[in-house]
């Protein structure tokens, strides 16, 4: 959903008086409140525009009328208000029409963003400014302007409360940004979050990713750290054990961190050695493991990691470098260039499991399937696990047929690691 579409749903859901709204020609002096009727709607509110020379279908007329309908002395309070709010999401028809910021300022200046009436624009002004700075990197700017909108940054949507978390992290405002990573990561664990079968859903996975990112970009390894040990392991990604493995050096005992989150690193080596990570990320994963025994005084163990890795990618293997390559993506706003021009895999031929010849039975059972999805979106390295061991052959033939349009990143497809599928038979 863009932005522009975002900020349409929350306007739409009221019926919004439009030009001809009368006013004493004060907008102080009067009531500012949303204006309601069902003889106005959101569509009526550009119609005088023709008769002013201007094209409804411009954003930049649409902003240059709603500015000048909002300084109208004539203008009802209310329907002066919502020019603003409607001038704001116009600069994202398309994004970068014009800086938004001032438009942005302007309408939280207004008389109506400060009555309990408009809360729910004023929410949704504030989730506008947070995204638009997230896919912008314009964080210091968008946190100059939501200065006195701090309960609002604290409230946010659930399905937003990571990019959330990540924005208040670069705005500097550290304490709240890891008390809402540490709320997303508890959701998670105590089933708040929405889960699919034993494993995180996609939304849930990502908001796990955010908050990890967070404590990367607030410094809280400690918080990390313990954090990732409480954190079952099919909830967490390489994305976050990275993260933690990055941050171990910088806790209080490096050494006591290793084994806080041993269970994790075990995972972690075991998806590496069967070939469920990238090249890329295998070398940062080793620069990482490196730098975090380094730290933890365990000299032989990082030296062991060290000759593997020269003997996996070459003599010139550089284990820092890899590590903050890898890292450094990590510390990156939650919508910049590459998360926007990435597009994940998506399954478009479901696998259809064939019931086992050989249980001559109805009885339940469950399989889950691990696997890469290849470039032209065929399932390879298939490794399967079922309650009953007769329907493996089974399960594995399902993933086999099914077929996936494939992971992109701008426009070119990838290779998409670690793939878990679940098949039930009932």
């Amino acid at each position: 959903m863009t932005l522009r579409i975002l900020a349409l749903a929350v306007i739409s859901s009221f019926s919004v008086l439009g030009a001809s709204a009368q006013g004493d020609g004060s907008q102080a002096a009067v009531e500012c409140g949303i204006p309601t009727g069902p003889e106005h709607s959101l569509d009526s509110f550009f119609d005088p525009m023709g008769a002013l020379g201007l094209d409804q279908k411009n954003s930049a007329d649409k902003i240059t009328y709603l500015k000048q309908l909002a300084e109208r002395p004539e203008t009802a309070c209310g329907v002066a208000g919502v020019a603003r709010y409607l001038a704001v999401v116009e600069h994202f028809n398309p994004p970068g029409v014009a800086d938004p910021y001032p438009a942005i300022e302007a309408a939280f200046a207004h008389p109506l963003f400060k009555t309990k009436d408009a809360e729910i624009l004023r929410s949704s002004l504030v989730e506008l400014t947070v995204l638009h700075a997230s896919l912008s990197a314009t964080t210091e700017r968008a946190a100059a302007v939501l200065t006195d909108q701090h309960e609002f940054l604290l409230k946010p949507q659930r399905d937003v409360r990571g990019i959330y978390s990540q924005f208040l992290a670069h705005a500097g405002m550290a304490e709240d940004a890891n008390r809402m990573a540490e709320q997303i990561l508890l959701d998670s664990v105590t089933g708040k979050a929405r889960l699919t079968g034993s494993f995180p859903a996609g939304e849930t996975l990502r908001e796990i990713s955010y908050a990890f990112r967070t404590f990367l970009i607030t410094g809280a390894a400690d918080l990390a750290i313990e954090s990732l040990a409480r954190l079952p392991v099919d909830h967490a990604s390489i994305d976050e054990q990275s993260v933690v493995l990055y941050l171990v050096p910088k806790s209080t005992n490096p050494s006591g961190s290793l084994d806080k989150i041993s269970l994790h690193l075990s995972d972690l080596s075991r998806l590496v050695d069967q070939g469920y990570v990238s090249p890329e990320d295998q070398m940062a994963v080793y620069g990482l493991l490196i730098a975090a025994n380094q730290s933890a005084g365990r000299s032989q163990t990082a030296e062991d990691y060290l000759e593997i890795g020269k003997k996996r990618f070459g003599k010139s293997f550089d284990p820092a470098a890899s590590a903050e390559r890898r890292i450094s993506q990590y510390r990156r706003p939650a919508g910049d260039a590459d998360q926007l021009t990435r597009s994940e895999a998506r399954l478009i031929e479901p696998p259809r499991p064939n019931w086992p010849w050989e249980v001559t039975e109805i009885i339940p059972a469950k399989c889950t399937a691990r696997f890469n999805i290849d470039k032209s979106g065929k399932p390879i390295n298939i490794q399967t696990e079922c309650s009953d061991d007769r329907f493996l052959k089974s399960a594995e033939n399902a993933i086999k047929r099914a077929r996936f349009e494939p992971m992109t990143l701008q426009g070119q497809p990838q290779i998409r690691y670690n793939v878990i599928q679940e098949i039930e038979y009932q």
